[in-house]
């Protein structure tokens, strides 16, 4: 028995996209309400990386970053809807315990990702990797 048994936990979840186009409208449209952890060139793509001030679950972050991209103006929205890639990256510590994490999201949070063209990505950490 360790210890310090813990069990998986979730952590953030990201706003992850690329584009062929500059994403620095969408970045700062957004940035006054989210972290920017990266906008710029990768490779012969654009890339632009968000993440959260605050978490608190899985699907209240996600919605979060919904109502967000809801109230992107016309010509980020043009933008936003010109990404190859919109990932919600949701982001987990696992434990060392046999005790499963639970983390669920409904349908209207699933449906919200989908309208807004999104894929649903897990990253596990290993546990006592994540850098807070």
């Amino acid at each position: 028995i360790t210890i310090n048994e813990m069990q998986p936990q979730y952590i953030t979840t990201d706003l992850e996209l690329e584009s062929l186009y500059d994403l620095t409208p969408i970045a700062q449209e957004l940035g006054n309400n989210l972290v920017v952890n990266f906008c710029g060139e990768v490779g012969d793509r654009h890339g632009a990386f968000f993440g959260l001030f605050q978490e608190e679950s899985v699907a209240t972050d996600i919605s979060f970053y919904c109502d967000l991209i809801d109230k992107l103006s016309g010509p980020s929205r043009k933008l936003f809807e010109s990404c190859t890639r919109i990932d919600f990256d949701i982001g987990y510590e696992a434990g060392d315990e046999v005790n499963k994490g639970r983390s669920p999201i409904s349908t209207d949070v699933l449906t919200r990702v989908i309208k807004n063209h999104g894929n649903i990505i897990i990253s596990i950490y290993p546990h006592g990797t994540y850098k807070f």
